[in-house]
Parts: C-alpha cells; structure tokens; sequence
C-alpha cells in the first residue's frame, strides 16, 4: 500500500552548492519509501523540473514541480536595506497543473528580471496575478508566519496568513510545520497550529531535506563549505544546527507528528491534486514563425519551394522551372531528391526552421560576415545546400539526407553553424531585433562536481595544503566519463595510496556524495533559443554572472519542450581566414571568395602531407598531423577517409589504410 506521506520540501542540487539531493536519488527514494510522488522546492529555482519530471514518470510516481520562492515584504522592485526582511519570506509555491507550472515559471523570471535584490523575488502583487492553479505553503522559520511569530508578533502573523487566503483560496494555502530539534521551530509550531485550526488552515508536515541520507550530514557540511570559501575547522562558518535536514522515510515523519496526524495526510491530498502533464516534441513547436508577408506566397512551403528552385540555378547551372521532360538523368536525380527533403520537411513541420536559418546566413553573407561552409549531418540536405544554408554539395559525396531529419526518428534538426569569432554577435543581435528580444534568449548550463576537482574542494575544505588535492588529482585519469570509483579501479597507485593513508580516504568518504553535483551555473557557449512568443512564458529564465538573461533549462530540456536551440558557434579559423582574404584585396587588389577557392590545389595538399596543419580545423592535432605525414594527402576524400578512420580510435585501422594506399604489405598491429 502507498505511503500516506509525501514529501513537499525538497532541495536537489540545482540549490546550487546547497541541495545535495541528485534527482537519480530522489527518485530511489520515492520508490524506497513507496511514495506516490514527491515535489522538488529548489530556492527560487526551476532548473530541475524538466529532469525531475521525466525521472519521475519513468519510475511511475508522480513528480510535482515545485519551487520555494522569496516573497518581498513590500514590492518586488523595493531594494531598501533598512527594511526587514527586504531579501524577502520564503514561501514554498507547488502547481498543481501544466497551467499553474507556467504560472509559476513565469513568476520566477520576473523574480529575477524585477525583482532581483541578492535574490530573485516577488510580491503579493504578482502571486494575485498568477496564482491559478497553485498551491502555497507557509515554509520554514524563513517565512512570513514564522518571522512574526518569531519576533512575538502573532496578530501580524495572522494578518499575513489572511492575506495568503484571500490570494490563494483557503484550500491553497497551507501552514507548514517542521521538526528539526530547534527550540525555534518547537514554540513556532504550538502557535501555527493554533492559527490553523482557529483560521481552518489545513496543516502540512515537511523536512527541510537539502540531503539524501542522514550520514550525508557531514559531506553537506563540506557541500556549504565549497560554497561559503571556509574550511570545516572555521568557528564562523555557516552550517545547519545538526543532522536532521534529509530525506526522511514516512515512519520518521509520522512518528513526529503523531499529535497532528492531519498534516501527515494532508501531504498525500496534495499529491494526489497534482496533475502535471508536459508536451513534448512534435506534440508542441515553439519554433519562430519565419514572417512571408513581404513576399508574394501565401505558404511557407510555396516560398521555400521558389527559393530552392532559385537555388538549384544559381548552384546546379540548370533552369529547374522548365519542363521536366527536358531534364537529364543528373537533373532528374537534384530536382527529385529536393522534391523528396522538401515533403519531410513539410510533414515534419519544419518548413519556418529552414526559412529561419537560410534568413540569418543570408543576413551574414549580405554584411560581409564570413560563414562557414556547414558541419554534421546538416551537410546531407540538398535544401540546405541549395539554399546556401550549407557548401558541401551532398550528391557528389553521398550524403544522407535521413541522418539529418528523419519520420521515423522524431528529432529536431541542427544545424552546426559557424561564424566569424569576431561578427558572430552581430548575426545573434540580427535574431534579436527580428524575433522580437524577448523571444531570444541565451542558453543555461550547468558545470558539476567531477572527481578532480571535487577532491581539490574537499582538500582545502578539510584543511589541506592545495598541494595534498593536487596530489590526488594527478593519479585520476582523465576523461569525462571518470569517476572516484573508476579512478580506484583503473589506478593501482591511488588504490594503494587509499589503503594506506587516512587523511586520503577521508577526502574520499566525503567527496563521494558530492561527485557528480552540479556546482555552478553560466550561459552556454554558443547556444541560442529562439521561440515563437516569449521565452518566459514557456520556460523558467535566470541571469548568468554578467547578467545577460538565460534559460534554467539546459539545452536538451530546452528542446524537448519545443523551443528551437540554435548554435552560433564563433570559429577563429573563420577570422582568419577573411582577414587573409581582406589582406589580399587590400595588398594587390584581387577580389577572392571563400567559395571559390578550388578543393584541388596541390600545393595545399603538399602542406597537409608534411603534417603542417596548424589552425586546420580537426587536422591539428599530434595525431592527426602525424597520420597526414604518413599516409600522404593528395585530395580532400583522402581527408575524409583519414577523419574517418582516426576518430573512432587512433591507431586502430591506420596501418592497413596506408599499407593498401601505398600498395605495400599489410603488417599486423595490435591495437592498445
């Protein structure tokens, strides 16, 4: 039988460096203790929701979606220090629907848009506005009950209950009691139970959980240490009043709220009110909407079908709008295949994404911003390369247009497009002012606790020299996959080292629960949503360290809820290259298009034989350059074959490539 107990206060580690509870470990727990959902309560953050989500659902348990947000005591645009409180009462806000978590989004991003003052809050003012579907709790001894109560001020903790109710509803506002052994929270609660059953306020019971398992206690304590810059050894340094703050099973929560049964019930009602339903792709498409008004089509389709038949003259050399009966067999094969991408691309409802792109190359290509040539499974679409979204011609070198968009593989396509490093910021801006600069927004990632530096944290933490956590460091391999077990595993001297050293298991008996954490936040190096209405009505957005405006989403998530991510990826290369090119015009008056450049220059194979590929994208490497000397480059399919063969695993079918090109003897290799 479900547990009737739910937990309503959870804070998973997009707290950042303050919740140390893993999604993946949530969801154990909800299954552990036979739960029938669980809300996440990140402090004025969404960023989880997306993950916790779909972790939840794939577990069967029902995931709701919560935050604990920052009320101001006055306004949200009130910044003056000298008033209580002004950083604002937490209150715990949990959506029962896909409109109330939109709701709620929304009210996050003005959190930090207006109301941004050390952190991001609201008022009263905007929860009246978007308080549909939501229910509220009163939170911890940070709320707003809690703080009059605290300060002996029981009518003005009444008021402010009656404001919630009047807000909210009094079915959707809820007083919320804690037990963490504080004196505080003991003379707190015999007065919010009094308010409640005087003012028929339902009851909750909650833990305010920032860890998975009570002997995590002490890694959370190293956690706020990282996060504060002290060491454990700190008198001064701020820590939580004892080991109680995890995700407690239902019998330990019962038992302490034995006298208020109904707060341990009324977890379950809420739970069972929630019903959150995501639409993923292709179920919803927040793509932009590519603007045809200018033209003289009525479909997106018709428009895109006129620019490709422009485009299969200006690069094919043929008039595709001339009978077909006059078509040669090659003529057939170009004019067909466009036929074909452009009914997927229909089907698939993406004929405003291709208009999008080719309008913003094209922008580029009309200001003089060098744009390069296309990458990645983009490069198999012959209406891309008609359109001159990319320059590789995809007939002569076999490409499929199926790896890029597919029926039978419902993704979003991607283009990899890439820019001067120095202009690219004009082409995001050309976005901006065309979309609307609410519609665009930048990309939110997240950087982790990986097990290098998360043994340096921990070093310092405890009170180590730099030099002990550099030691460390150095005998766990590199790679992004490695973690403090495997490091154990593949390295005999740091296994070693372990069994015979204290102080270094120590490290590693408090890095362990915090391996793998998301540490900080920044914005995405060259990822761009772009959406057909504001972004914030769709998805929850922050501020980056310089506060440019960013989702909370990470890129997949963004994706997945139908929001087109684009990459405009700034390409040095690029830069120097048409600075070269503006050199020669500028030192002896010729005129030279990237484009144009012929793909059969000798010489320039010469220079890639003698391994001289400084700066040549994907041929630079030791490797690489090593493997150019000895094979003897000779033309670009002679590239390709080499990418090709050198990036599932160096070495490992190099030398019978060479043997059969040289027309040698094939020679065994053991591949390491």
């Amino acid at each position: 039988m479900a547990s009737d107990f739910v937990h309503l206060h959870l804070h998973s580690d997009y707290s950042l460096l303050d919740g140390a509870c893993t999604i993946k470990g949530l969801v154990k727990l909800c299954e552990e203790f036979d739960m029938p959902g669980m809300a996440i309560t990140d402090h004025g953050f969404m960023g989880a929701s997306i993950d916790f989500y779909n972790a939840m659902k794939a577990a069967g348990k029902n995931p709701i979606l919560g935050m604990e947000s920052y009320v101001s005591p006055t306004t949200r645009y009130d910044k003056n220090k000298l008033q209580h409180r002004i950083r604002g009462y937490h209150l715990v806000m949990l959506p029962t629907s896909y409109k109330g978590f939109m709701n709620l989004a929304k009210m996050n991003s003005i959190g930090f848009t207006e109301g941004m003052y050390y952190r991001p809050r609201i008022d009263k003012e905007l929860l009246a506005t978007y308080s549909e579907d939501i229910i509220c709790s009163s939170a911890c001894l940070g709320g707003e009950l809690a703080q009059f109560l605290m300060q002996g001020d029981e009518r003005g903790a009444m008021l402010a209950l009656g404001e919630y109710q009047d807000i909210l509803g009094k079915e959707n506002f809820y007083i919320e009691l804690m037990d963490h052994g504080m004196p505080e929270e003991q003379a707190v609660n015999k007065a919010l139970v009094r308010m409640a059953r005087r003012f028929d306020a339902p009851l909750i019971a909650t833990n305010d959980a920032h860890y998975l398992r009570k002997e995590h206690a002490k890694s959370h304590e190293a956690l706020l240490c990282i996060q504060t810059r002290t060491t454990l050894n700190d008198p001064n340094r701020f820590k939580f009043f004892n080991d109680s703050f995890y995700v407690k099973t239902p019998e330990e929560m019962k038992e302490l709220f034995k006298e208020v049964p109904d707060a341990i019930l009324n977890t379950r009602e809420i739970c069972d009110r929630v019903n959150i339903e995501i639409k993923y792709m292709p179920d919803v498409n927040h793509y932009p909407v590519y603007d045809i008004q200018h033209t003289k089509f009525d479909d997106q389709g018709d428009y895109l079908f006129d620019i490709c038949l422009d485009g299969i003259q200006e690069r094919y050399k043929f008039d595709p709008r001339r009978d077909k009966s006059e078509f040669n067999e090659f003529e057939n094969t170009v004019y067909d295949r466009m036929k074909f991408e452009l009914s997927v691309i229909a089907r698939m409802g993406f004929n405003s994404y291709f208009l999008v792109v080719w309008d913003f190359i094209d922008y580029a290509r009309r200001e003089g911003i060098s744009v390069g040539p296309g990458r990645g499974s983009g490069a198999g679409s012959l209406v891309a390369y008609v359109m001159a979204i990319t320059d590789i011609e995809p007939l002569e070198y076999g490409l499929l247009f199926e790896r890029f968009l597919n029926p039978e593989r419902v993704s979003p396509p991607d283009f990899d497009i890439d820019f001067c490093e120095r202009r690219r910021g004009e082409c995001i801006e050309y976005v901006r002012n065309k979309y609307g600069r609410d519609n665009v927004v930048r990309i939110g990632t997240y950087g982790t606790l990986k097990a290098k530096g998360v043994v340096k944290d921990i070093a310092r933490v405890l009170g180590h020299p730099p030099a002990v956590g550099n030691e460390i460091s150095k005998l766990i391999p590199e790679g992004p996959k490695v973690t403090l077990d495997s490091a154990i595993a593949e390295s005999r001297d740091l296994k070693m080292r372990l069994d015979t050293d204290p102080q270094w298991r120590e490290i590693f008996e408090y890095a362990r629960p915090l391996e793998g954490l998301n540490r900080n936040m920044s914005m995405h190096a060259c990822g761009v949503i772009i959406g057909d209405q504001r972004i914030d009505n769709i998805a929850p957005l922050c501020f980056d360290s310089n506060k440019e405006l960013i989702t909370q989403f990470p890129a997949g998530p963004d994706e997945m809820i139908g929001l087109l991510k684009m990459d405009f990826l700034g390409l040095k290369t690029l830069t120097i290259i048409q600075d070269t090119v503006d050199n020669i015009k500028h030192t002896y008056g010729l005129e030279l298009n990237m484009s144009d450049i012929p793909l059969d220059d000798v010489a320039s194979y010469e220079l890639l034989t003698e391994g001289d590929t400084v700066s040549v994208f994907q041929l630079e490497s030791p490797g690489m350059q090593g493997l150019c000397r000895s094979f003897g480059v000779e033309n670009l399919k002679h590239v390709i074959a080499l990418l090709a063969i050198y990036r599932p695993g160096p070495m490992q079918f190099i030398p019978t490539f060479i043997a059969r090109k040289k027309g040698t003897e094939v020679v065994e290799y053991d591949h390491p």
